[in-house]
């Protein structure tokens, strides 16, 4: 059965309005109905809107939770493109719109379907990514030379060296429903179990990996620009080709809405793999200015800039010489 969405494009012209729905009738009609309704809707879930219409006060009025609002503006260098929530118009490249609806918007209308790869069994085995900052601010606190166990409850999940940065972890491990996960000094019968029986691993990677198996769907939200300051090194499974693709864009610096333009990868993805790489400090926030596509848009601009001095020089020269 499909699932109904309504959306109310407001302040553009016929021609672009017609053309913007043909483009998404076009990208939800196999899976969703779409209704096409108006801006008092108290059912609406998405809005465009010309930008010079976006601050009245009537429209400030009806923001509210899950109604998705974008933009429309006019820039032939960003044509196609969706910035800060903003669709650059003429619309030469449908991808990003395309991206935006099946990454951002449906996600977020329908957290309730079938979208997320962690099932209801297996999310009660999950830990609320809380329990991994407290775990990460206590060993950051910890400044003994001394070896440490991560236990849940009285189980024994792993064996931290902090000053060899090495860790050794139980991959059987699965969490315990109501224990709390805590880190105390390792006696020596524990040393000598964790070493014999498990393989050291570095602890940056070994965390990471951890983190990610055992991290429960919700995470802190993040927004803005991102640089990858480490590659994490992701177990070889089905999440690597994605986490090595969100690597690759982030060691470039970009946002986080760019990256989903580009890729066709779940908003949450995206969201726990900043969660986890923020958290162990292999990644850091930057300025929209320091990001691959404001670099890329500057040279773009230049590119325009000195053609256009070419363009007027020759037409000075063709004057001056009756050419």
């Amino acid at each position: 059965m499909k699932k109904n969405i309504n959306i109310s494009i407001f302040g553009l012209n016929l021609s672009t309005i017609n053309e913007l729905k043909a483009i998404i009738d076009n990208i939800l009609e196999a899976d969703y109905s779409i209704y096409w309704t108006n801006i008092a809707d108290t059912n609406l879930q998405v809005l465009i809107i010309n930008h010079d219409f976006f601050d009245l006060p009537n429209i400030q009025k009806i923001k509210k939770d899950h109604l998705f609002i974008l933009k429309v503006s006019n820039d032939l260098n960003l044509a196609g493109q969706i910035q800060e929530q903003n669709l650059y118009l003429p619309l030469t490249n449908q991808l990003p719109l395309k991206n935006w609806l099946i990454n951002t918007v449906l996600p977020a209308l329908f957290s309730n379907s079938t979208t997320t790869s962690i099932s209801e069994d297996e999310h009660r085995n999950k830990i609320h990514y809380t329990h991994f900052q407290n775990i990460l601010l206590q060993l950051k606190q910890e400044e003994t030379k001394s070896k440490l166990l991560l236990l849940d409850g009285k189980t024994q999940i792993a064996l931290i060296d902090p000053l060899a940065h090495t860790i050794w972890i139980d991959p059987n491990f699965k969490k315990n429903a109501n224990e709390i996960l805590q880190l105390v000094h390792a006696d020596l019968n524990s040393i000598v179990h964790f070493r014999h029986k498990h393989t050291a691993q570095d602890l940056q990677s070994g965390l990471w990996q951890w983190i990610w198996d055992h991290l429960s769907r919700e995470t802190p939200i993040y927004h803005g620009c991102y640089q990858l300051k480490y590659w994490p090194q992701p177990a070889v499974n089905v999440d690597r080709k994605n986490i090595l693709k969100l690597s690759a864009y982030f060691q470039q610096g970009n946002s986080i809405e760019y990256i989903q333009q580009q890729l066709e990868i779940n908003p949450d993805f995206i969201q726990r793999y900043l969660f986890v790489s923020s958290l162990l400090n292999l990644i850091e926030e930057i300025s929209a200015r320091k990001t691959q596509q404001y670099l890329n848009q500057n040279i773009d601009s230049k590119n325009v800039e000195n053609l256009s001095s070419v363009r007027n020089f020759f037409s000075r020269l063709r004057k001056k010489l009756s050419i």
